[in-house]
């Protein structure tokens, strides 16, 4: 039942307790029983009373500043406002990013910060999606649970009946299709599932989850190993650094493209970039061109495969020594130069490492 016109507002109780559990409105002696308007029998009030995005919808402001003494300071804010990019969902960037913009309007409406927009740039991300799959009897059955038979058939592995498969949907706990992380890992490992989320499609579109991707990605990274750990070596011991060569003319290229792509945000563009730069580094040492003070330092894949990069690294780098702190762009880090490795060259010590500049995408969210 609506709330009578003349009982509005509702003001909130003050002599409520925050030592227990759980929400304090459901445990006050008397706010929550009222009279119903209809028939004049005892009602209570939703005690239900604030959406879970509306408590997160300054948290951002807090974030920027945390004086001990209230919110947030408005000059301390100022500095740091707007955020220079919000990604989401499409459900937050259509609810939190709501709240967020009225929080944030209200609030520089009534003078207490400066920014009249949240977030100077919104990219919506795609959904992780997977078949569904339905037992006889109406139950939802885990991708993990179900075979595959002769004729593409599925069945159910404890009961040997078969399911319905249903079209791929976002993996959601209650259609039960989800996939474990935990097994994904240990089967394939960790460097292979990021490889596979961040090359299968654009971060903006949906991803089907799919046996076969995971596959390809971990083929992939055993590629990867055995050029960096396998190959690689064996032509930098035969044959010295000397002058430039197609392979360091690759490394450049490689380093300010994924750069370039990352700052996009076009992930499996510069995945794409990288496959290239693997297959120019495999024929390089088959020939043997071992430059490999150029291609040592190529951080290129460690931002997707990290595990896998560190003692790659370490055998690029088996041939001379690497300088430490090298400047090449990092994503997710803050020094980094667009066009590519500030300490390939002796002048290195002379260049600046260009500052990481605000993400940009082809999405953006203005101040309409």
């Amino acid at each position: 039942m609506p709330v009578p016109h003349s009982e509005l507002p509702v003001v909130l109780p003050e002599d409520v307790t925050f030592d227990v559990p759980g929400n304090p409105l459901d445990r006050h002696p008397t706010w929550k029983h009222r009279t119903c308007p209809r028939c004049g029998g005892p009602a209570q009030r939703e005690t239900d009373t604030l959406d879970t995005f509306v408590d997160s919808s300054w948290y951002f402001i807090r974030f920027a500043s945390q004086p001990a003494d209230r919110p947030f300071d408005r000059a301390e804010a100022a500095r740091w406002l707007p955020v220079d990019q919000y990604i989401g969902g499409i459900e937050h960037a259509i609810l939190h990013l709501l709240y967020a913009r009225f929080f944030t309007r209200a609030l520089q409406r009534i003078g207490k910060i400066d920014a009249a927009e949240p977030f100077a740039g919104l990219f919506t991300q795609g959904m992780v999606c997977h078949e569904t799959y339905k037992a006889l009897d109406g139950r939802w059955v885990e991708p993990g649970a179900v075979d595959r038979i002769e004729g593409g058939e599925a069945v159910e592995r404890e009961t040997g009946l078969a399911v319905t498969v249903g079209r791929a949907e976002k993996m959601s706990k209650s259609k039960k299709n989800t996939v474990d992380p935990s097994a994904i890992v240990a089967q394939y490992g960790a460097d292979a599932a990021r490889w596979f989320i961040l090359s299968d499609s654009p971060p903006d579109r949906d991803l089907l989850w799919s046996d076969a991707g995971i596959e390809g990605a971990w083929r992939f990274s055993q590629r990867v190993w055995r050029v960096i750990a396998e190959t690689w070596p064996r032509a930098v011991a035969a044959q010295p650094d000397v002058g430039p060569s197609d392979l360091r003319r690759a490394t450049h290229k490689a380093i300010a493209t994924v750069t370039a792509n990352i700052e996009a945000l076009h992930f499996n563009k510069a995945v794409a970039h990288l496959y290239e730069f693997v297959s120019a580094l495999a024929d390089a040492a088959g020939r043997g061109d071992a430059d490999g003070a150029c291609a040592r330092r190529c951080p290129c894949w460690r931002n997707w495969s990290p595990h896998d990069a560190a003692p790659g690294r370490g055998s690029l780098g088996a041939h001379g020594s690497a300088r430490p702190g090298c400047g090449c762009a990092v994503a997710g880090g803050r020094r980094g130069t667009a066009a590519g490795c500030a300490s390939d060259d002796r002048r290195s010590g002379q260049r600046q490492a260009a500052r990481y500049p605000r993400c940009r995408s082809g999405s953006r969210q203005g101040g309409a």
